[in-house]
């Protein structure tokens, strides 16, 4: 979505001359260190960090300051950082419903950085993501909705969620 080159074939990212710096910071158990790799970002050049990712809804109320601090560290240092709202599937009641508020990492947009949520190509709210809630902070919308996208061994496909939304905004 935000660096697929500019080479006629298939999908374009909205930024395709960016230099991106992937970095896995989770485990498909959802555990790691967030807030090193934003630091490591930072310390390695990044203008904007990408972060479509977050905490299952049934931890939505899951607080770490570290990532609250590593996330001001880069704002401070002038780099800006993009988050996933998150998707309100709520595990303990296994059923998927919009949460009030967004999911952490992005709930830190009250603060710095920036939290996206998701339309669709006809400008809709995506039905599952997370709003921004009643608290002032940072939240835009951007396509998040059937987006079409690479995935691994040269194939692509069509994916939803706020994950695809926050890199538009990123690029």
């Amino acid at each position: 979505t935000i660096a697929a080159a500019n080479d006629g074939f298939e999908i374009t990212g909205v930024a395709y001359d960016a230099k991106i710096m992937p970095l896995k910071v989770l485990s498909s158990y959802g555990s790691g260190n967030l807030s090193k790799a934003i630091r490591y970002a930072v310390d390695n050049g990044a203008d904007v960090i990408n972060m479509s990712l977050g905490y299952p809804a049934k931890i939505n109320n899951y607080f770490d300051q570290n990532v609250g601090d590593s996330i001001k560290y880069a704002h401070d240092k002038g780099v800006v950082c993009v988050t996933a709202a998150g998707n309100g599937y709520q595990g303990h009641l296994n059923k998927w419903d919009p949460l009030p508020n967004p999911s952490y990492p992005a709930r830190w947009a009250t603060r710095v950085g920036m939290a996206v949520g998701g339309i669709d190509k006809n400008n809709n709210l995506y039905k599952q993501g997370n709003r921004s809630g009643n608290t002032q902070l940072n939240y835009v919308n951007a396509p998040g909705v059937q987006v079409y996208s690479a995935k691994g061994n040269n194939g692509y496909q069509y994916l939803t969620g706020t994950s695809m939304a926050a890199p538009h905004v990123a690029g």
